[in-house]
């Protein structure tokens, strides 16, 4: 985020450890920018590979549904880039791309 601290740093709300999910990600205070949506698959504790849906709400409303992806652990998926103008939300890019820059160790950070 843009101010120090947590106030505006994203948070991991619900994290699903035995199973398909789901996993919830929430930003309290959103300033304006773009915003990277990243899904990193860290444990195989499910069968693999496993299938990523991104769904992106704003204060309860669904804006948009990524198409599902498949991903091997260590893989991490460049699922959207969100844009927030002026208190609104757009969706910029849903490149699919994986991101081979990830550190071979972020999954034991």
């Amino acid at each position: 985020g843009g101010q120090p601290g947590r106030v505006d740093d994203p948070r991991l709300d619900i994290d699903d450890v035995r199973g398909a999910g789901p996993e919830v990600v929430s930003l309290n205070s959103p300033a304006d920018g773009d915003y990277r949506v990243v899904v990193h698959y860290c444990l195989d504790r499910i069968e693999e590979p496993t299938v990523a849906v991104v769904q992106v709400f704003d204060q309860g409303t669904l804006l948009a549904t990524i198409t599902p992806q498949r991903l091997a652990e260590g893989q991490a998926w460049l699922a959207a880039v969100l844009r927030r103008r002026e208190g609104a939300w757009q969706m910029v890019a849903q490149p699919g791309i994986f991101d081979n820059g990830v550190p071979a160790d972020l999954c034991s950070r």
